[in-house]
């Protein structure tokens, strides 16, 4: 019996609670939302949707019909249902579907009740994306559960609804793009993911269960990144039941009770995939995220191998445990003796996994130990007036499991457990670090966890940090206090255990939660910089497009438009001869130098010209044509249609034709405007929302500050 019917069992109570609570508002994203905010694009593996030929769907739900044939806007249909059934099913998809919807309200009526067995490919994949300039305008109102399911990518879509938002069984390459998720409080998990793999979670804002935000079980490869993860009752997000290979990162997480993130946790032993049988999580690397006002730990590693955390900044964290914790996964056969599925409990331990066949009775469940756990470079600010209520950490002793259980006995948690490089501030010099009682775990003869080394090692109560202004969501470190703090290089993994494939051991974190790239001196927590440490005088860290412009500098696109002092001119237009050099570095990288100039192609770029050079190779390559009249207009300022064109044929090539433009994305682009196959285009691939109020604004100059964005998003800069 397939695993997801407890799931659907479970959503029979859960459509109680929303018949009962119908008249009850959707909750809405806390009042503590980041000034910071979601930074697309901050790390280097963005998942690559690559460059398919797709089928347009079409769907509109208020001027729609199902009668229609989708094919286009005027012929759209009007339920997802209607949409999703036109997709073939059975065989893997030759040529990829996009579903288009038109800004509105999508009912629970109007999204289909399962969503199973469709296949697309790499080549050949299913898009469901939001057709509005934002992430709001338009909204599912229903559960979106989905088994068996291949390649397929929802986008700029908000998904609300008083109960489970988003939930994966046995499904491959899946991803949430700009997304709302939000299930009322009244989601058992917001977004649930069982026994699947590559599961990408990008730039999306997830938040509304009585238990967890994000709940992952037997999923391998994916990441979650540049996201918001909050109000949740149990933890905010965790990765168990052998999870692997799977990079947290870059987000901002707040407001759930049993704590922030984990690796590893309890799991039902029928529900773990071979050959990850054995621990609970394998190499997780949880890195630059901010985690804030949780009850429990900010951080906890419960029977993981090769786990990193580190340049994390917590702040208020632990009020009524401790601020990070290494403790024993657990492991049981869920359930009592007969039911369905508990046969692949004894399946499991055939093959050599860890876990048990006895039915839990609260005590006899396997403890599932960690090892290689590495907690590097992090700060823990709990400011006056707030502390954890015991200790700073959580290490357990070993314990014995049962005969039986193929698990160590006795298991520990602390081998090869490292903790450096750690600024805690919490309470005062007589809080416990938690170890002190311990027989065998963290004691004086364990050579990387014990209670001389971890007061030597990490700056425990003796360095207060100062950051900017937490209270407005401005994590940033203020001053110089992380001048006098040492961090510690991270050592790279050994994958030294055998029959489970082999992880990333590489530890690097080159950037930090905007992306910066972390060089020489290696402050803790997510921010290499300072709230006021800016590269560029005239543009501020509260700036908008500031990490854009550091990014772009950091890149060496640009040295800026001043040298003494340093400026970059943020809002000052882009000539057509700037934009030159802009286009051809983010092609070519910012070592690279075009052929000498003949200053015979354009009338008005002689020889000697500013950027002839770049002019001439930017015509060479395909880019652009001029002006017209056998000019360039090198001293004419860019509009927001023209850079459309140059940024597209940049990224793809001089022969690249996108698809035609439909004039529904923006309202002041209509069909048949100057470049609307462009801009649509532009906007389909993340590069630009527009300038604001469901517009483009075509015929507006391009700022330095919007070339910034434009060229860190098309060209993926670190």
């Amino acid at each position: 019996m397939k695993n997801h019917l407890r799931f659907f069992r479970f959503a029979l109570v859960m459509i109680m609670l929303v018949i009962i609570c119908a008249n009850a508002p959707v909750a809405s994203a806390s009042s503590q939302t980041k000034k910071i905010g979601l930074q697309p694009g901050l790390v280097s593996d963005l998942y690559d949707t690559g460059d398919p030929v797709l089928t347009d769907i079409w769907v509109d739900a208020v001027n729609g019909s199902d009668s229609n044939d989708g094919s286009t806007p005027a012929s759209a249909f009007r339920t997802l249902t209607a949409a999703w059934n036109s997709i073939p099913t059975t065989n893997p998809l030759t040529q990829g579907r996009r579903i288009n919807l038109q800004p509105g309200t999508y009912t629970e009526s109007m999204i289909p009740n399962y969503w199973e067995n469709r296949y697309g490919t790499f080549t050949a994949p299913i898009f469901i994306r939001g057709n509005g300039s934002s992430r709001g305008e338009v909204v599912l109102q229903g559960t979106v559960n989905m088994y068996n399911v291949h390649y397929i990518y929802f986008e700029n879509l908000s998904m609300i609804f008083n109960g489970d938002v988003f939930h994966c069984e046995l499904c491959n390459h899946i991803l949430l793009r700009n997304m709302v998720l939000n299930g009322g409080m009244f989601a058992h998990e917001t977004i649930k993911v069982n026994q699947s793999q590559y599961l990408y979670v990008e730039n999306s804002d997830i938040s509304g269960s009585y238990e967890n935000a994000i709940d992952y079980v037997a999923v391998q490869y994916g990441h979650v990144v540049n996201s918001q993860i909050h109000a949740a009752d149990d933890w905010c997000a965790y990765f168990k039941g052998g999870s692997a290979y799977l990079r947290f990162e870059s987000n901002v997480v707040y407001d759930c009770g049993t704590g922030g993130f984990t690796a590893g946790q309890g799991t039902g032993f029928q529900y773990m995939t071979s050959p990850w049988l054995q621990y609970e999580t394998y190499d997780i690397k949880v890195v630059n995220n901010i985690i804030h006002d949780t009850e429990g730990a900010g951080l906890g590693v419960n029977g993981g191998y090769n786990i990193l955390m580190a340049y994390n900044t917590l702040y208020r964290v632990g009020s009524t445990s401790h601020v990070i914790e290494v403790v024993f996964g657990g492991r049981t056969c869920d359930g009592q003796a007969g039911d369905p599925g508990r046969e692949l409990c004894q399946q499991n331990l055939n093959l050599g996994g860890w876990g048990t066949t006895a039915v839990d009775n609260g005590s006899n469940s396997v403890h599932i130990p960690d090892r290689n756990v590495f907690i590097y470079n992090n700060i823990v600010y709990n400011p006056a007036g707030f502390q954890s209520q015991w200790q700073h950490f959580a290490i357990y002793d070993s314990r014995t499991n049962p005969a039986g259980t193929n698990a160590p006995s006795p298991a520990h948690t602390d081998t090869n457990l490292n903790i450096r490089g750690n600024v805690i501030w919490n309470g005062d010099s007589g809080m416990a670090l938690g170890i002190e009682g311990n027989s065998d775990a963290c004691t004086a003869s364990n050579p990387t966890c014990n209670e001389t080394q971890l007061r030597a090692d990490n700056a425990i109560n003796t360095v207060e940090p100062l950051l900017v202004n937490p209270s407005t969501g401005d994590f940033h470190i203020n001053g110089t206090w992380a001048a006098g703090v040492t961090t510690y290089d991270i050592p790279d993994f050994v994958w030294d255990i055998g029959g489970v494939p082999g992880g990333d051991n590489s530890n690097a974190v080159p950037i930090d939660f905007e992306g910066v790239t972390r060089t020489g001196s290696n402050p803790p927590g997510a921010f290499f910089g300072g709230g006021s440490d800016t590269i560029f005088g005239d543009v501020t860290s509260s700036y908008w497009a500031w990490p854009f412009i550091e990014r772009l500098y950091n890149a060496g696109i640009t040295g800026g438009c001043n040298t003494s002092p340093l400026m970059y001119c943020p809002e000052s237009s882009v000539t057509r001869a700037q934009m030159a050099i802009f286009i051809l570095r983010g092609i070519h990288g910012s070592a690279y130098v075009p052929p000498t100039a003949s200053g015979a192609v354009f009338a008005d770029v002689p020889l000697g010209a500013f950027a002839v050079d770049w002019i001439e190779q930017l015509a060479a390559e395909g880019v652009t044509a001029g002006c017209g009249g056998g000019n360039y207009c090198p001293d004419a300022s860019i509009t927001r249609a023209q850079m459309a064109i140059f940024l597209l044929r940049g990224e793809h090539g001089s022969t690249y034709v996108p698809p035609v433009g439909t004039g529904a994305v923006f309202g002041d682009v209509p069909a048949g405007a100057f470049a609307v196959d462009w801009i649509e285009q532009l906007a389909a691939e993340g590069i630009t929302s527009g300038c604001g109020g469901g517009n483009y604004c075509p015929d507006a100059n391009v700022t330095r500050a919007e070339m910034a964005v434009f060229l860190v998003r098309a060209f993926s800069l670190p």
